[in-house]
């Protein structure tokens, strides 16, 4: 008796050790029309055997793909669509470089750092205190979720003047949220319903 472990390795397991039997026996057919049917022939029992492939828009020409992969694209057939070529699929993607430089206040994240590098370059007026608003709220969210321990906001307000370099400041008088109060928001967002 043979394991499958000992068998040969099949491309795509979804379609079987058989589908890539008869893939392989296409590849050996001579007469081309012959081949051609034998490969509609194998999209059909494919579909068949990958029936949420229907659900993908594009779905056949992702079958003609698969049927190229699993003949290591060597099956001279007349493909009904644009095949990806080997070289694409097996192509490497590049790196993804990571930041180098260093973030001022960790607990505020990357992301606020550039927020606030772009309203500083806003012009005075309604638009940058009101982005100067949602930033502070967001600071202080995020401070709260590093560090559970209540924060003044003037706290906030001196982290958001020295990273925008003095740029930005909120409106004298302007309160943020209590802790409590984001606190209680975020546990009523995240909180699952009870089965009853």
């Amino acid at each position: 008796m043979q394991y499958n472990t000992e068998k040969e390795k099949i491309l795509l397991n979804e379609y079987g050790r058989n589908i890539q039997k008869l893939v392989d026996h296409a590849k050996t057919i001579k007469d081309d029309h012959v081949r051609n049917i034998a490969a509609r022939q194998i999209i059909t029992a494919m579909k068949i055997l990958n029936p949420k492939i229907h659900t993908i828009l594009d779905y056949e020409q992702i079958l003609w793909t698969h049927l190229a992969m699993m003949a290591n694209f060597e099956l001279d057939v007349e493909f009904p669509f644009p095949i990806l070529q080997k070289e694409v699929l097996e192509k490497k993607p590049s790196r993804i470089e990571y930041f180098s430089t260093p973030i001022k206040y960790r607990h505020f994240g990357r992301t606020i750092e550039k927020l606030i590098a772009k309203v500083s370059e806003f012009e005075d007026g309604e638009l940058k205190e009101q982005f100067v608003k949602v930033i502070t709220n967001h600071m202080k969210k995020t401070y709260l979720t590093w560090n559970k321990e209540v924060v003044q906001d003037e706290v906030i307000f001196e982290s958001l003047e020295k990273l925008s370099d003095g740029k930005l400041k909120p409106k004298d008088g302007y309160r943020l949220p209590r802790a409590y109060e984001i606190i209680s928001k975020t546990k009523k967002r995240t909180r699952r319903p009870r089965n009853k």
